[in-house]
């Protein structure tokens, strides 16, 4: 399975589906009160595993953190545990903040 998915394709899907659409952020909550995505839900990784319950496995779920690295093993964290619409936003925050008026 890809799990990999470029910031600029996951950004056309963000604008065209925003909220039907599961954006996972797995930073850590001081990361996310800098800046995140409108309707992102935060979910740090190291409180990934107690909370899976929370998440919707029938909904597309993008994954995101600040580089790609925590992201990636979320991904393969919950494709492990069953969920077979996730995917690793590629880059993260690094590679979508040129992207005006989507961050709050």
């Amino acid at each position: 399975m890809d799990w990999n998915i470029s910031a600029e394709e996951f950004l056309t899907i963000y604008e065209k589906y925003g909220t039907d659409i599961i954006v996972l952020d797995v930073r850590e909550e001081h990361e996310f009160k800098c800046y995140r995505l409108p309707s992102s839900i935060l979910l740090p990784m190291d409180e990934l595993y107690c909370r899976v319950k929370e998440l919707n496995q029938a909904w597309p779920i993008y994954i995101i953190c600040e580089h790609g690295i925590r992201s990636i093993h979320a991904t393969m964290i919950l494709y492990d545990l069953g969920f077979n619409q996730v995917y690793n936003v590629m880059g993260g925050f690094e590679k979508i903040m040129n992207y005006k008026g989507l961050i709050t």
